[in-house]
């Protein structure tokens, strides 16, 4: 819940926490190889390694048969490009660690997660009005003296992709997986503190997102007439929300937006010349660079960067071949995770949405959740047919 550098500290903690509920190197060793035994593990670990796959042949690709504009050209340099590869067999690597803990203690666990985004939450809301403890004011409404609701991640589009998955897991969390927010009261606070924190990130994309999630766990969760309250209720709330002067003035602010159709042009190009392995994993980046000296010389505003959206990043870093992989990772996702945690399953909806004008799947920030909210995917899919597991 915390910053990037106190998350890379973690996974050395969390390693060693893993050893040492399995008694020791030896005992963790042991029960992770029999973790990737599972079928569903195994399943997990094919859709990572097909993603993988796609990025190292996208490279090789790019250092063998380069595209090259305005005079770039891939710099290909593997260790590099691929580190961050590695963020997909994380969750692989918490299971031992997780299936090690009695249900007291995953309980606990969980509470502890659970209990931390509302605390952050809670920051986040008077971060709106203060800007502490790291002020950012939201571009267009200097004028209220409003701050993006970013927490400790230094973005608000980080904040608005992070705090989604404790969200909906409290706003759908089964009662006999939680000891600290059985009481409906308690529950309802919880819930609506983190989500006014996360409307207060001011994403746009965020604006249209959780209100389809909130739909989608209406339909979960609530009996027919209830449903047709609860969405009456969203459009409700949405028509008024739309009415706040700052809201509005946000709502029309167009910048941004043709900056990203610009870059989703430059990596369908990308897609064109190079259909089956993209441009190179990353190199879309500087390529794009390229692209505007080729062929937008007189620009006086060159947006250069990634994508902007997991699909375009899809497409023109790594072509079909990362598509079908991408497409692959994500279906097996949604399946066990609305198998096992509706919860999981509508933050994964949410994401996806957040995902069409962000690149939210590989930020390293985000990576970090994903890999916790996996490993008790696969954990309590490995334990999962049985009927106390789903939720």
């Amino acid at each position: 819940m915390g910053s990037m550098a106190t998350m890379s500290i973690g996974i050395a903690f969390a390693v060693l926490g893993g050893v040492a509920v399995n008694g020791g190197p030896t005992g963790y060793w042991s029960a992770f190889k029999a973790s990737i035994r599972e079928p569903n593990v195994r399943r997990y670990l094919w859709v990572a390694h097909a993603v993988n796959f796609a990025c190292l042949v996208s490279l090789i690709a790019a250092d063998f048969f380069p595209l090259e504009l305005g005079g770039e050209k891939p710099d290909v340099r593997y260790l590099k490009d691929l580190w961050k590869c590695w963020y997909l067999y994380w969750p692989v690597f918490l299971v031992p660690g997780f299936q090690a803990l009695n249900t007291e203690r995953r309980t606990r666990l969980l509470d502890i997660w659970t209990l931390a985004a509302v605390v952050l939450s809670a920051i986040g809301l008077q971060q709106f009005f203060t800007g502490w403890p790291r002020p950012r004011e939201i571009p267009g409404l200097e004028a209220f003296h409003f701050h993006h609701v970013q927490g400790l991640y230094g973005h608000h589009l980080s904040y608005a992709n992070l705090l989604i998955f404790p969200f909906f897991y409290l706003l759908l969390l089964p009662t006999w997986r939680t000891e600290w927010f059985k009481r409906p009261l308690v529950r309802n606070i919880s819930a609506a503190i983190t989500g006014i924190a996360l409307f207060g990130t001011f994403s746009r994309m965020l604006w249209i997102a959780l209100p389809i999630g909130l739909a989608v766990a209406a339909l979960i969760k609530l009996k027919p007439r209830a449903r047709i309250a609860a969405v009456v209720a969203l459009v409700v709330l949405g028509l008024g929300a739309s009415q706040i002067p700052a809201v509005k003035t946000r709502v029309l602010q167009t910048m941004g937006t043709s900056d990203r159709i610009t870059l989703w042009k430059i990596n369908t190009y990308f897609f064109q010349e190079r259909p089956i392995t993209g441009v190179g994993w990353h190199h879309n980046l500087s390529l794009s660079h390229g692209y505007y000296k080729q062929f937008l010389p007189d620009d006086p505003y060159k947006f250069v960067g990634h994508a902007h959206s997991n699909f375009f990043e899809v497409i023109g870093a790594l072509g079909l071949l990362g598509l079908i992989a991408y497409i692959a990772w994500n279906v097996f996702v949604l399946r066990r995770s609305f198998w096992v945690s509706k919860g999981f399953f509508v933050a994964w909806i949410v994401f996806q949405i957040n995902g069409l004008t962000q690149v939210n799947f590989w930020e390293a920030k985000v990576l970090h959740m994903m890999g916790f909210v996996l490993a008790w995917t696969l954990v309590w899919s490995v334990e999962g047919e049985r009927d106390e597991f789903r939720a």
